[in-house]
C-alpha cells in the first residue's frame, strides 16, 4: 500500500474502561444479557463501577483498543475520538499516548455538563465479557474537520457503535469518503451484536463504502436475519472483502465470493474481551505490510489468542515479539 503517515487511523467513542470479574448470578440479579452490550445512564454506570472488587481501569473503546493492537506489532496508528477535561479524560489520554497511539481530540474538551464516558467490563467465570457503556463526552464534537488525518492513513477503522451517536456516524461517513478519495481503505467492524440490531439498517446502508468488514457470528447474522452459511455468501456481494470471526472455531475469510476458514490458536481463555479488536488489528496491521488476506488472519489469530489469554483487552506483551 502506499506510504501514508499512519497505518491505520480509528475512529470510534473514546471510552474508559472498567473491567472486573462477576458471577452469573450477578447479571441474572441485574436483568443482564451476558455477551451482550448495552448503554446505560451515568447512575447505572457508577452503580455498577461500585459493585467491583478491584477494577482495571484502561484507556478504551473498541476502535482505541485496535489502534492499540497495530502500535503493539511496530505499525503507526492514531485515535480520534473525545473526552471530557476531567479525571477520567486525563487517564484515558495518558494511557492512549504511553501505548505508542496519537490522540487526536476531535471535541470541545471542556465538554459541559459531561464527563468522560465509560464502558462497565464484567468478566463472568467463563470468560465471556459483558459490557454496560455510558457515552459521555464522547458523543460531543466541534466543527473543525478530521479529513486531513483520514488522508494521511493507510487504512481508516470506524465502530458499529458509532451509530448512537449522530455526530460519529456523521465523522465516519465523511472518514470514508476521505480516506478512499486518497487512496487509502476504509474498514468498520459491527462491533456487537446488540448494536446491530439497534441499527441494522443505517448498517447495511453503510456497506457500499466499506472496504474491509470486520464481524462475528451472531453480529454477521443479525445484520442479514439469516444463518452464518447464508450470511457469508451475502456479505461477500455488499464487501470486496471481510474477515468473520467465530471464536474457537477460528475464522472465515471472503474475498469476492471465495471463503477461506482460518484455525483459532488454541488457548484457554480467561476474558473475551478484545479478542475482536485485536484480531482486527493484526489483520489491518498485515494487510498494510503487504500480506495476504489469509495471512493476514492469521496474525489476527495470533494477537486474538494472546489477548483472551489474560484478562483485559489489550495485549500483555508486545504483539511483534509473537510474529
Amino acid at each position: 500500500m502506499s506510504e501514508k503517515k499512519y497505518d491505520v487511523v480509528a475512529v470510534g467513542n473514546a471510552l474508559l474502561d472498567i473491567s472486573g470479574n462477576v458471577s452469573d448470578k450477578f447479571l441474572a440479579a441485574r436483568s443482564l444479557r451476558k455477551g451482550s452490550m448495552d448503554l446505560v445512564s451515568p447512575e447505572t454506570a457508577m452503580e455498577l463501577a461500585s459493585k467491583l472488587r478491584s477494577p482495571h481501569y484502561s484507556s478504551g473503546g473498541s476502535a482505541a483498543n485496535t489502534a492499540v493492537g497495530v502500535a503493539s506489532f511496530g505499525g503507526t496508528s492514531a485515535f480520534i475520538g473525545n473526552v471530557a477535561s476531567d479525571e477520567w479524560g486525563t487517564a484515558f489520554t495518558q494511557d492512549l499516548l504511553s501505548l505508542g497511539v496519537d490522540f487526536l481530540p476531535a471535541g470541545d474538551a471542556t465538554s459541559e455538563n459531561q464527563s468522560t464516558g465509560c464502558c462497565l467490563v464484567l468478566v463472568t467465570p467463563d470468560g465471556e465479557r459483558t459490557m454496560m457503556a455510558n457515552l459521555g463526552a464522547s458523543t460531543t464534537f466541534k466543527p473543525a474537520s478530521q479529513q486531513q488525518h483520514f488522508a494521511n492513513s493507510a487504512i481508516v477503522l470506524s465502530e458499529g457503535y458509532v451509530c448512537d451517536s449522530a455526530a460519529l456516524l456523521h465523522m465516519t461517513q465523511e472518514a470514508a469518503v476521505s480516506v478512499r478519495q486518497a487512496g487509502g481503505l476504509f474498514a468498520f467492524s459491527l462491533s456487537d451484536v446488540g448494536c446491530v440490531e439497534r441499527h441494522q439498517d443505517r448498517l447495511r446502508s453503510l456497506l457500499p463504502d466499506v472496504d474491509i468488514l470486520f464481524a462475528n457470528e451472531l453480529e454477521i447474522q443479525a445484520l442479514y436475519n439469516c444463518s452464518f452459511s447464508e450470511a457469508s455468501e451475502k456479505v461477500s456481494k455488499d464487501v470486496p472483502l471481510a474477515f468473520l470471526t467465530r471464536g474457537a472455531q477460528g475464522s472465515l475469510v471472503v474475498v469476492e465470493g471465495q471463503v477461506t476458514q482460518v484455525a483459532a490458536q488454541k488457548v484457554a481463555a480467561v476474558d473475551t474481551t478484545g479478542a475482536g479488536d485485536q484480531y482486527a488489528a493484526g489483520v489491518l496491521y498485515g494487510l498494510n505490510q503487504g500480506m495476504s488476506p489469509v495471512g493476514s488472519a492469521e496474525l489476527g489469530a495470533m494477537a486474538a489468542s494472546e489477548v483472551v489469554s489474560h484478562q483485559g483487552a489489550r495485549p500483555k506483551i508486545k504483539l511483534s515479539e509473537l510474529v
